[in-house]
């Protein structure tokens, strides 16, 4: 077990959080390059992203907002956890980080809530972070196929799961947008009814003839 206090002492020391986050896998140097460690995301689309994992005996299905922060990176600003199996089941909501490396309220845990779509695994080494009941739960790739689920309940790591597991993302489902008009066909016909409605109402408004 980690001791809370000497993490969060260690991670905080001057200039140490840049040096993790620069020294992360590759696909995390991308992040940096375009927000920094405590930068604001590049703002892009704001696609959803669902995922559904199974860590061990660990469970749960998740909905992250997100926004595009190039790269193929994706922050998190938004989302819920539901988890249906193993110790922590409930439901929790996405603890605000990121998408530099963030401490954890407790201590316990160094996050950014970065999430790589199209990358195996698809959470770096940091992971996502979400809270509620006491409880933080940490969930964080570490090789193709390989993640880790971590609690904490502010005085110890509740659970402690690493291990090959089944993680999938759904891509985002695209808007449908409104069907245009076309002017040349139905389009024409609609507007002549229109036209033609008018008509009739400016008729109706005319003042009665008087003898």
């Amino acid at each position: 077990m980690k001791h809370r206090s000497a993490l969060k002492m260690l991670l905080l020391a001057p200039g140490l959080l840049g040096i993790l986050s620069y020294g992360a896998p590759a696909s995390a140097s991308l992040l940096v390059n375009e927000a920094g460690p405590a930068g604001d995301p590049v703002v892009g689309p704001d696609p959803m992203f669902n995922f559904a994992f199974s860590i061990g005996p660990d469970a749960g299905f998740a909905t992250l907002n997100t926004v595009d922060i190039g790269g193929g990176a994706f922050s998190a600003i938004g989302g819920s956890l539901t988890v249906t199996g193993g110790s922590d089941i409930g439901s929790y909501s996405l603890s605000p980080a990121g998408p530099g490396v963030t401490i954890s309220p407790l201590g316990a845990f160094a996050v950014d809530n970065v999430i790589y779509p199209g990358s195996d695994p698809y959470l770096d080494v940091w992971g996502l972070l979400f809270t509620g009941d006491g409880l933080e739960i940490n969930i964080w790739g570490n090789s193709p196929d390989n993640y880790s689920f971590y609690s904490d309940n502010g005085a110890s790591y509740t659970v402690a799961d690493n291990s090959v597991a089944t993680f999938t993302v759904n891509s985002p489902v695209a808007t449908a947008e409104a069907p245009e008009i076309d002017a040349g066909s139905g389009g024409a016909a609609i507007a002549l009814l229109l036209g033609l409605l008018g008509l009739v109402g400016e008729r109706r408004r005319q003042p009665t003839a008087t003898a």
